[in-house]
């Protein structure tokens, strides 16, 4: 997605106070990692300049990245850190293991997590700024600031 489209999607999301998928958003559409990864990142994964990425989720439990290496880092793009910052500031992110995009009971997401978060929030987004619906953000193009 466009980098314009992508901030025309959180912007809505956002105007309806929905912070947890505005920043979900962000971090897809502007680190490239796919939605498994993102949904395992804990706080101690985010660097000053980097995002560590060294695992995934899937069926509601931790795995190694699909490419089954250890670990890779990627850009922490300015906008990308003062939307993790935000983030970070609204739920108290100050543990270094806590769980950046955990279910409302604290537990990894699952398949119909995912689901139905991308049906209710991503989808709903899409559709309230008339762009059609898409796969949930990635892109490697950097982003504007906000």
């Amino acid at each position: 997605m466009d980098p314009k489209l992508v901030e025309r999607v959180r912007r809505w999301m956002l105007a309806r106070g929905d912070l947890f998928s505005a920043a979900l958003v962000s971090v897809l559409a502007y680190s490239g990692m796919r939605p498994g990864e993102a949904l395992a990142l804990e706080r101690r994964h985010i660097r000053n300049d980097t995002i560590l990425v060294e695992q995934a989720v899937a069926r509601g439990r931790i795995k190694l990245q699909k490419t089954g290496r250890v670990y890779r880092t990627v850009d922490l793009l300015a906008p990308l850190r003062d939307d993790l910052g935000a983030w970070f500031a609204a739920r108290g992110h100050d543990d270094p293991d806590a769980r950046l995009f955990a279910r409302d009971d604290g537990e990894w997401f699952k398949v119909d997590d995912w689901n139905n978060s991308r049906n209710r929030h991503f989808y709903a987004a899409f559709d309230g700024v008339e762009i059609g619906r898409r796969r949930p953000p990635t892109t490697s193009a950097t982003p504007s600031s906000h």
